[in-house]
């Protein structure tokens, strides 16, 4: 076929698209991946080589993800968990609860999706796990200086 790409990790990509929805594994589990690409076919097959090495790499990369989510938002996600203590039992003492844990924060995030703009910036979407009472997670970077910058609750 003339008009497709083939990638090991991606799979087969029609090359006249600007825009791929496709489904991954990420760290075992099912996620989409939706990314843009440039016109230009020379900066389109660099992008698509960096989001196929991106999914080589996802174990860097969930440890990059999840260190900007856990750093972002772990003292939220305790006060949001002593609010619902207290909202359940107004006599708790908050002192003798333990703190959620940077390691229960990432077991309980999930990670859902992956969008990456023309540009090479990206949102990685989490549901929360409940740590927010179903809010999303958002954790923001970018793909060109492989780095993540944010993260927020949406």
């Amino acid at each position: 076929m003339a008009n497709v790409i083939h990638d090991p990790v991606l799979g087969e990509l029609k090359a006249d698209e600007t825009t791929y929805v496709i489904e991954v594994q990420w760290m075992g589990e099912p996620i989409e991946l939706r990314f843009e690409v440039p016109n230009d076919p020379a900066k389109r097959e660099e992008r698509i080589k960096k989001v196929s090495r991106m999914v080589q790499e996802q174990e860097k990369w969930n440890a990059m993800l999840e260190e900007e989510a856990v750093h972002g938002l772990l003292d939220q996600a305790n006060d949001w968990y002593a609010d619902q203590l207290e909202d359940e039992d107004p006599d708790v003492d908050l002192d003798e609860v333990p703190d959620i844990t940077e390691e229960e924060f990432c077991q309980r995030i999930e990670l859902e999706s992956i969008n990456i703009d023309e540009e090479g910036e990206f949102e990685a979407w989490y549901s929360d796990g409940d740590l927010f009472l179903g809010h999303s997670i958002r954790v923001e970077g970018s793909l060109v200086d492989e780095e993540t910058y944010v993260a927020y609750m949406n």
